[in-house]
């Protein structure tokens, strides 16, 4: 069993279905029913690319989950993932999309060394500081 905190409009939703179904909390849409209502959506919203199930649920994983620091055991859960190695896939996703973006803040943030004069002196090598001792 898991723990789920819900916001308001999300309990709402929760509430219109209540007891409609045993053991559900929402009409069960098969996979093929559901990526045709993402097919809507995105035609209503101007999106061109195709939208699926799948990508929505590593859409969440990723970027409403791992990269806002919710921790991997978590993320494991709220995806009903059983075996967390399923889940570190994900987690290795979101650290080489880490690894871009810094890689390219720092191409725009330092330019040349001059930023960082320790890095120059070698402030940051185990013998200059044992120099510096």
């Amino acid at each position: 069993m898991a723990l789920i905190l819900l916001l308001g409009k999300a309990k709402e939703t929760l509430k219109k279905y209540e007891g409609q179904r045993k053991g559900f909390c929402f009409p069960v849409v098969s996979n093929q029913k559901m990526n045709a209502y993402l097919k809507e959506i995105a035609d209503l919203s101007g999106i061109s690319q195709n939208l699926t199930f799948h990508m929505a649920r590593h859409t969440f994983a990723t970027t409403v989950m791992l990269m806002q620091g919710v921790s991997l055991e978590v993320t494991q859960k709220a995806l009903g993932h059983s075996d967390i190695k399923t889940t570190q896939i994900y987690a290795k996703m979101v650290d080489t999309r880490v690894a871009e973006e810094m890689g390219e803040a720092g191409k725009e943030n330092c330019q040349s060394p001059h930023h960082f004069p320790e890095a120059r002196r070698g402030a940051f090598n185990p013998a200059y500081q044992r120099q510096m001792s």
